[in-house]
């Protein structure tokens, strides 16, 4: 089962809750999310992944799509990534594109 919620922070900073199998499935719900909302009137996206339990690359690929739609001075931040989902993200290499915490 997966599940995600948008919370604005301050008017800048867009975060993104997710929680369960960030897959395929998972991953279209979400894109499908970002393409409606202005991703560029916001500094800031936080993906917190604290309570994900599995990332496929289709999940990094939704992430990269954030980035990819965001102006150059806005960031994009993974934060909160445990066990396997950790290591997902430090073996892709993402962390050379957006922050890690």
């Amino acid at each position: 089962m997966f599940n995600y919620s948008f919370t604005e922070e301050g008017g800048s900073t867009l975060i993104i809750n997710l929680e369960g199998e960030f897959d395929t499935t998972g991953a279209q719900t979400v894109q499908t999310a970002l393409e409606s909302y202005n991703v560029t009137a916001v500094e800031k996206i936080v993906f917190d992944l604290a309570k994900v339990t599995l990332m496929a690359s289709s999940g990094l690929r939704v992430i990269f799509y954030a980035k990819d739609k965001m102006k150059s001075t806005m960031t994009v931040e993974l934060k909160g990534a445990q066990g396997l989902v950790a290591k997902v993200i430090k073996m892709s290499g993402i962390q050379k594109f957006v922050d890690v915490t």
